[in-house]
């Protein structure tokens, strides 16, 4: 996954301090799902094997701002490996984020991942944990 904070990120264009702050925010509040401390949720790039897609989008459920949180949340809950890099960022001044209202729907998503994650909605069956299971290469599979 994409990190913005990595190290060896670099910012083309700065975000405004109002985003700045509101995704410090997220980040604090992800806390309440996650529990691996990953700098930065919110980074639009993610990769994954065909296989670990497969699995881990069939489970999700949230289609909101909280998506990402959702899916690293599999991933922790699968124990996966994850692995964060670096990222060249040039933000942009237009934006389609209304600060208090998705603030708001990011907080009900948490809510719901965690009472999902309780009730069983990311449970895995024996093909998901099949299609998780790692084969060297030249196997056949």
């Amino acid at each position: 996954v994409g990190n913005r904070y990595h190290e060896h990120s670099t910012t083309l264009v700065a975000a405004g301090a109002l985003r700045q702050l509101g995704g410090r925010v997220i980040n604090l509040a992800t806390r309440a799902v996650l529990t691996d401390r990953h700098q930065d949720t919110q980074c639009g790039l993610k990769a994954f094997d065909a296989g670990v897609a497969e699995v881990i989008f069939s489970h999700t459920r949230i289609d909101g701002f909280a998506f990402d949180v959702e899916v690293l949340h599999l991933v922790e809950r699968y124990r996966l490996s994850l692995a964060e890099v670096e990222v060249e960022v040039a933000n942009s001044d237009t934006s389609t984020v209304h600060v208090a209202r998705d603030a708001i729907a990011l907080l009900a998503d948490l809510v719901r991942i965690r009472r999902g994650a309780k009730a069983g909605w990311y449970d895995l069956d024996a093909d998901d944990r099949q299609r998780l299971t790692v084969r060297p290469p030249g196997s056949g599979d």
